[in-house]
């Protein structure tokens, strides 16, 4: 429960932070008749979100166990594609997160059978850590990493974080001067019009 807590606090902050932003923006650009249509906005994400929730958690409760963990193994690589596109406005938090994402899914897959390896740990560190403890509840609601991981969880973890972290660095990297570009063109322009 506690690390549900934890990933809806750290949501609802994201999502906090990304409005705040919004709204800065639009104040200075001196655009505040679309401030209502921007609050209309959040609260069809608000209400669309817990609609979600609604349904995902009645569709859960009806399956069996199997079905319940491939639906949410299916629904968490959604979230990694849906955090993966996300991602290359918001940063390299969520390329940590959305590898954690992965491993949660590809965990789920093992427990039902779908992927092999289940009893493959490669380190199990619960008789130092205790999983129900705040720490290691802590680090699962910020990066999805248990104290007990398997070859394939820590692979597709991995794996995951170094091909998205470099292909993010190199969008970056290449969209960086034309960024810069872009933005400088217009004061220049306003500036010798002085």
């Amino acid at each position: 429960m506690f690390a549900n807590f934890l990933i809806g606090l750290r949501e609802g902050l994201e999502a906090a932070l990304i409005v705040a932003i919004l709204v800065a923006y639009v104040v200075k650009l001196d655009q505040r008749q679309l401030l209502p249509r921007l609050w209309a906005g959040v609260a069809l994400a608000v209400v669309l979100s817990l609609g979600a929730g609604a349904l995902l958690t009645s569709t859960t409760a009806s399956l069996s166990d199997a079905a319940a963990e491939t639906f949410a193994g299916v629904t968490s690589v959604a979230a990694v594609g849906l955090i993966t596109w996300m991602f290359f406005w918001t940063g390299i938090a969520l390329v940590v997160i959305a590898g954690g994402v992965l491993r949660y899914a590809i965990h789920e897959f093992q427990e039902v059978g779908i992927l092999p390896g289940m009893d493959d740990y490669v380190f199990d560190l619960t008789g130092q850590i205790d999983p129900a403890g705040w720490f290691a509840t802590l680090i699962r609601g910020l990066f999805n990493i248990t104290p007990a991981m398997t070859a394939l969880e820590i692979f597709g973890w991995l794996a995951y974080i170094i091909i998205v972290m470099t292909l993010f660095v190199r969008t970056v990297r290449s969209s960086g001067p034309k960024a810069a570009a872009v933005v400088t063109q217009p004061l220049v322009r306003s500036g010798s019009e002085c």
